[in-house]
């Protein structure tokens, strides 16, 4: 399964899509990896949150990459997050430099 995702990625990296000008490449990378990983879908879009899922936009770089890590190691639980989590691996300082740049309202 993760060797799916990475594929997508790298063939979403490769595709020659236009990079979004106000983003610097780790966050850019960033955004597709929370794209291609699905975390949308519960953090919504531009990481606003949805329902009872958390808003990410905004918040520190290093306390995102830090809770990443503790739902990978299972030091932190959720049902969702320690399954989705691991797909992440590698991708941490990406994403989060991708949703700590999202301004919030």
């Amino acid at each position: 399964m993760v060797e799916i995702v990475l594929g997508a990625v790298m063939l979403l990296a490769s595709s020659g899509t236009q990079a979004d000008s106000s983003l610097n490449v780790l966050a850019e990378s960033g955004k597709n990896m929370y794209e291609v990983l699905g975390c949308a879908s519960c953090h919504g879009e531009n990481g606003e949150g949805i329902d009872s899922y958390p808003a990410l936009r905004g918040l520190n770089k290093e306390y995102i990459i830090t809770q990443l890590k503790l739902f990978q190691s299972g030091e932190r639980e959720s049902s969702i997050m320690n399954a989705m989590a691991p797909m992440s691996e590698g991708h941490e300082e990406e994403i989060a430099e991708y949703l700590s740049t999202l301004v919030t309202p």
